[in-house]
């Protein structure tokens, strides 16, 4: 398992809000690891799908900063 900090941006019906969220994974369950799995344009819709398990009440989430905590 790995641990990452993620800065989101989300909407929801007032506004849109920028927060962190972190996160534990197993980088070899996303397709070519999990930090090329998230920074993949063409995977937008899955990562926001994704990222609102963790930020309920938001849509149009997008990941803008992914570190490893270490």
């Amino acid at each position: 398992m790995e641990n990452y900090s993620i800065r989101v941006t989300g909407r929801n019906k007032q506004h849109v809000k920028q927060f962190s969220i972190e996160v534990s994974v197993e980088p070899k369950n996303f397709p070519g690891g999990f930090l090329q799995w998230i920074g993949n344009s063409s995977n937008k819709a899955a990562v926001s799908a994704w990222l609102a398990t963790f930020c309920p009440g938001y849509e149009e989430l997008s990941a803008n900063g992914v570190n490893l905590i270490r």
